[in-house]
């Protein structure tokens, strides 16, 4: 059935349509962002770990004396340049607001915690901080990637790994999660419980995430669960 608005109105109808759905994509990635930024403070201060990319992160800014905030940006910005040099259609908002932003929130909201000493300092606290960061974390993740506002620095290396060698995604992720852990394990970096479930246990929640939240609002269809 043809609509009976004429071509000018469906037109003009259609573009405020795209433009709404583009600001709630935008909303979407922002929060997300917001998100991994408590994520990451919610596996620090939980001492079990934290993710592959993060606890290299840490490591470094201990060694070097620079805080969380700063050495996230830093890292980010050799990340970026493989991805500017190889992988540039991935290059959107989302991945400056992720860059400057994830960092320093996650920086933040540990100083607020640690601070105000929030957490008791008993393993079952600590297991259940990091079971609440695993939730925010995939939350976060699962709302930043269903926006599709742009990838990650880091998130892009093992995209453009996959495209330019012979391997699964799957593999080209292990294999930059796992030289993560690596390099900061010899720079005195603490791996836990909490690395392993963001390296291999964090799919699971992002999917299920997806299709509870994500895709709805950035306004996709989804299947049931």
């Amino acid at each position: 059935m043809h609509s009976s608005l004429p071509e000018p109105q469906r037109a003009k109808k259609m573009k405020h349509a795209l433009s709404a759905l583009s600001a709630r994509r935008l909303a979407v990635m922002l929060l997300g962002n917001f998100l991994l930024g408590i994520g990451v403070a919610l596996f620090k201060v939980s001492s079990l770990g934290m993710a592959p990319s993060n606890s290299l992160i840490l490591a470094m800014s201990d060694t070097l004396g620079v805080s969380f905030s700063i050495m996230s940006i830093v890292c980010c910005a050799f990340f970026f340049v493989v991805e500017f040099a190889m992988g540039r259609e991935y290059i959107n908002i989302g991945t400056f607001v992720n860059w400057f932003t994830v960092g320093p929130t996650g920086g933040y909201f540990m100083t607020v915690i640690e601070e105000n000493h929030l957490v008791r300092d008993s393993f079952p606290a600590h297991l259940a901080v990091m079971c609440c960061g695993v939730l925010v974390l995939g939350l976060g993740c699962s709302m930043y990637q269903s926006s599709k506002r742009g990838i990650s620095p880091y998130d892009s290396l093992s995209v453009i790994l996959s495209e330019h060698c012979r391997y699964k995604y799957f593999w080209c992720r292990v294999f930059t999660d796992s030289l993560c852990v690596a390099s900061a394990w010899a720079l005195g970096g603490v791996i836990g419980l909490g690395t392993l479930v963001s390296a291999f246990g964090m799919g699971p929640f992002i999917s299920f995430f997806d299709v509870l939240i994500s895709r709805r609002l950035c306004g996709s269809q989804t299947a049931a669960i």
